[in-house]
């Protein structure tokens, strides 16, 4: 009898031994603990959202970001995905991926093979050094909620990690937190967009953290015809003074300083070869009229060149010389308007490159707040007594003067 009741208790201890680490295991995130309010309308709900920014020196900077979400239906998928873009100034460390179900218990792990790396080549580009880091958990049994962590090591910035309440529409927020770390000789630009919120600032020997947080925050239901969300959802945009990158040094406390550094991008010769000189000389001999020497070379310049992005390193931001491209006869649209910039330049007419925001989503341009939001370059050619001319310098087939 003592024999059986031995075996019963060594088997109970074996018992609790193994399932110890079940019952053990940490409950994070169940649907039950969500306030109602942060589900009416809601695909998702962000249930912890911690950011940590912290500047080196004018070039070296990083972020580590903790980050769980709830998905509420179908609708909300999208949401659980991790996509993270990486290049030779920002790269990715540290992933790790957690999916829990519906009561808060683990489900499931992202293995380090999981993590997908592709190129982010897209369909205009020929050749670009950026890629994306992918996860897709498919998880397909609502609610569930995913929880990612990771570190982004910056070398060279134009731009500071947003802060931002929502993602998307529909998303409702329990918890965020951004706190940024700065050096105490370093100044930080701050934007407030749709929110006023100032940061609790606390001052140490050799640096300045500024913290944003926020608890409980309804979402904002998506309706026909609404404003791109980054124009209509409350975020902050943090941005730098001092930067470099590449090499290249400047100042953003001014679109006239700003100005400044593209300029630096474009001081590499830019001489064409006397036979092309010769040649647009040749093209306008017979126009008077300084409009009509304008289309003349910008046919020119569409008959001769095509559209080709290859975008490597600082190359994102600074084209191909002018006579590069005279040679190889293609470049993307920054290496494209410095060709017929300098074109023009070549029988005596002053254009300029401008910088653009393009796009249905083109964010609105603050002339308050300079800051890096530009994704196109066209050609502007001002006149004292008629329309300026804007020149789109990648397509071969428009009308002069047509955007």
């Amino acid at each position: 009898m003592n024999q059986f009741y031995s075996k019963i208790i060594i088997c109970s201890l074996l018992l609790n031994f193994i399932l110890s680490p079940i019952y053990s295991q940490e409950i994070k995130y169940k649907y039950s603990t969500i306030p109602k309010e942060l589900l009416n309308n809601s695909k998702a709900v962000i249930r912890n959202k911690e950011v940590l920014f912290v500047v080196k020196d004018v070039h070296k900077a990083y972020v580590k970001v903790h980050y769980a979400i709830t998905i509420l239906n179908k609708n909300g998928i999208n949401s659980s995905k991790f996509i993270q873009f990486s290049n030779k100034f920002r790269k990715i460390h540290n992933i790790s991926c957690i999916i829990y179900n519906e009561f808060g218990n683990e489900i499931k792990r992202i293995k380090q093979s999981e993590i997908k790396d592709y190129s982010a080549i897209n369909n205009a580009t020929l050749f670009d050094d950026t890629r994306v880091k992918y996860i897709n958990p498919k998880t397909l049994t609502f609610p569930f909620t995913v929880e990612y962590e990771y570190k982004i090591d910056y070398k060279g910035f134009l731009n500071f990690p947003q802060w931002k309440i929502y993602d998307d529409y529909n998303i409702s927020t329990e918890r965020t937190l951004y706190k940024a770390i700065i050096p105490k000789n370093y100044q930080l630009r701050i934007k407030n967009v749709n929110i006023d919120l100032p940061p609790k600032i606390t001052y140490h020997n050799k640096y300045i953290e500024y913290l944003w947080d926020t608890l409980f925050v309804p979402s904002i239901n998506e309706e026909p015809f609404n404003p791109y969300e980054m124009e209509s959802l409350p975020h902050i945009v943090l941005a730098p003074e001092y930067f470099k990158i590449a090499g290249f040094e400047g100042n953003m406390n001014s679109w006239n300083n700003f100005g400044k550094w593209v300029n630096k991008l474009l001081e590499k010769e830019n001489s064409l070869p006397l036979s092309t000189i010769e040649q647009l000389k040749e093209i306008i001999s017979e126009s008077n009229s300084t409009t009509d020497k304008i289309r003349l070379i910008y046919n020119y310049m569409q008959n001769k060149t095509r559209y080709v992005s290859i975008q490597i390193g600082i190359g994102g931001w600074k084209p191909y010389d002018a006579n590069t491209v005279d040679r190889l006869c293609y470049g993307d649209c920054k290496a494209l308007t410095n060709y017929t910039k300098f074109l023009l330049d070549a029988i005596g007419i002053k254009s300029y490159y401008t910088l653009v925001a393009a796009g249905k989503k083109a964010p609105e341009i603050n002339k308050n707040f300079p800051s890096n939001i530009f994704n196109h370059v066209i050609l502007c050619i001002p006149f004292e007594n008629q329309d300026t001319v804007w020149l789109e310098c990648t397509n071969q087939n428009i009308p002069f003067g047509y955007l």
